[in-house]
Protein backbone atom coordinates (compact mmCIF):
# COMPACT_ATOMS: atom_id res chain seq x y z
CA UNK A 1 0.00 0.00 0.00
CA UNK A 2 1.24 3.48 -0.64
CA UNK A 3 1.98 6.58 1.38
CA UNK A 4 -1.02 7.86 -0.37
CA UNK A 5 -3.32 4.88 0.32
CA UNK A 6 -4.96 4.20 3.54
CA UNK A 7 -7.51 1.98 5.07
CA UNK A 8 -10.46 2.73 6.39
CA UNK A 9 -12.42 0.51 8.89
CA UNK A 10 -15.92 1.67 8.70
CA UNK A 11 -19.46 -0.16 10.26
CA UNK A 12 -19.11 -3.69 11.41
CA UNK A 13 -15.46 -5.15 12.38
CA UNK A 14 -14.21 -6.44 8.78
CA UNK A 15 -16.22 -3.93 6.61
CA UNK A 16 -13.03 -2.47 5.09
CA UNK A 17 -12.88 0.07 2.46
CA UNK A 18 -9.41 1.35 0.96
CA UNK A 19 -9.11 4.68 -0.04
CA UNK A 20 -6.46 7.53 -1.22
CA UNK A 21 -6.06 10.49 0.28
CA UNK A 22 -6.79 12.25 -2.97
CA UNK A 23 -10.66 10.11 -2.69
CA UNK A 24 -10.98 11.47 0.58
CA UNK A 25 -10.51 14.88 0.09
CA UNK A 26 -12.19 15.28 -3.17
CA UNK A 27 -15.28 13.34 -0.91
CA UNK A 28 -14.91 16.19 1.52
CA UNK A 29 -14.75 18.86 -0.81
CA UNK A 30 -18.32 17.77 -2.18
CA UNK A 31 -19.37 17.59 1.02
CA UNK A 32 -18.71 21.33 1.90
CA UNK A 33 -19.77 22.20 -1.67
CA UNK A 34 -22.91 21.02 -0.83
CA UNK A 35 -23.26 23.19 2.19
CA UNK A 36 -22.17 20.26 4.76
CA UNK A 37 -19.94 20.72 7.84
CA UNK A 38 -17.93 17.77 9.18
CA UNK A 39 -18.79 17.23 12.75
CA UNK A 40 -17.14 15.28 15.53
CA UNK A 41 -18.71 11.77 16.34
CA UNK A 42 -18.93 11.42 19.91
CA UNK A 43 -18.81 7.54 19.64
CA UNK A 44 -15.29 8.30 18.31
CA UNK A 45 -13.93 10.01 21.13
CA UNK A 46 -12.62 7.93 23.97
CA UNK A 47 -10.56 8.79 27.22
CA UNK A 48 -7.20 7.24 27.90
CA UNK A 49 -6.54 8.60 30.57
CA UNK A 50 -7.70 10.49 33.53
CA UNK A 51 -5.78 12.13 36.43
CA UNK A 52 -6.28 15.53 38.46
CA UNK A 53 -8.70 17.19 36.47
CA UNK A 54 -6.55 16.27 32.85
CA UNK A 55 -7.92 14.06 30.36
CA UNK A 56 -5.89 12.59 27.59
CA UNK A 57 -8.53 12.06 24.84
CA UNK A 58 -8.49 10.06 21.39
CA UNK A 59 -10.28 11.15 18.62
CA UNK A 60 -10.91 8.47 15.60
CA UNK A 61 -11.41 10.75 12.72
CA UNK A 62 -12.13 7.80 10.19
CA UNK A 63 -12.46 9.35 6.41
CA UNK A 64 -12.22 12.71 7.97
CA UNK A 65 -8.94 14.64 6.95
CA UNK A 66 -6.86 16.13 9.51
CA UNK A 67 -7.21 19.83 8.48
CA UNK A 68 -10.93 19.36 8.96
CA UNK A 69 -10.11 18.36 12.47
CA UNK A 70 -8.49 21.04 13.32
CA UNK A 71 -11.01 23.59 12.19
CA UNK A 72 -12.68 26.14 14.34
CA UNK A 73 -15.80 24.28 15.94
CA UNK A 74 -15.35 20.81 15.33
CA UNK A 75 -15.01 19.70 18.91
CA UNK A 76 -17.88 22.13 19.57
CA UNK A 77 -21.13 18.96 20.21
CA UNK A 78 -18.27 17.88 23.11
CA UNK A 79 -17.68 20.99 25.01
CA UNK A 80 -19.17 20.18 28.10
CA UNK A 81 -16.52 17.61 28.43
CA UNK A 82 -12.97 19.00 28.07
CA UNK A 83 -12.01 21.65 29.95
CA UNK A 84 -8.67 23.88 29.14
CA UNK A 85 -5.38 21.62 29.15
CA UNK A 86 -7.09 18.56 28.25
CA UNK A 87 -5.01 16.62 25.14
CA UNK A 88 -6.91 14.74 22.07
CA UNK A 89 -4.78 12.62 20.74
CA UNK A 90 -6.08 12.27 17.23
CA UNK A 91 -6.22 9.45 14.26
CA UNK A 92 -7.08 11.00 10.66
CA UNK A 93 -7.30 9.68 6.80
CA UNK A 94 -4.07 11.58 6.16
CA UNK A 95 -2.34 10.93 9.50
CA UNK A 96 -2.21 12.29 13.11
CA UNK A 97 -1.68 14.79 15.95
CA UNK A 98 -2.43 16.46 19.07
CA UNK A 99 -4.14 18.58 19.84
CA UNK A 100 -4.39 21.02 22.91
CA UNK A 101 -7.87 22.26 24.19
CA UNK A 102 -7.04 25.61 24.75
CA UNK A 103 -10.07 26.81 25.79
CA UNK A 104 -13.71 26.32 26.38
CA UNK A 105 -15.28 29.45 27.45
CA UNK A 106 -17.84 31.77 24.82
CA UNK A 107 -19.45 28.42 23.57
CA UNK A 108 -16.78 26.20 21.84
CA UNK A 109 -13.92 24.24 22.00
CA UNK A 110 -10.90 26.18 21.07
CA UNK A 111 -7.91 23.70 19.57
CA UNK A 112 -4.89 24.67 19.17
CA UNK A 113 -1.62 21.95 18.20
CA UNK A 114 1.31 20.69 20.35
CA UNK A 115 4.55 22.29 18.90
Amino acid sequence: MSAMQQTFRRGSPGEERTSTVAEVEAREALYVAGGGRRRLVANNLSVLAYTRGFTLWHYRAGDTLLRTVRERGFFDDALEMFVPGDMVMVSAADGGTVLLIASTSGGEAITMPLS
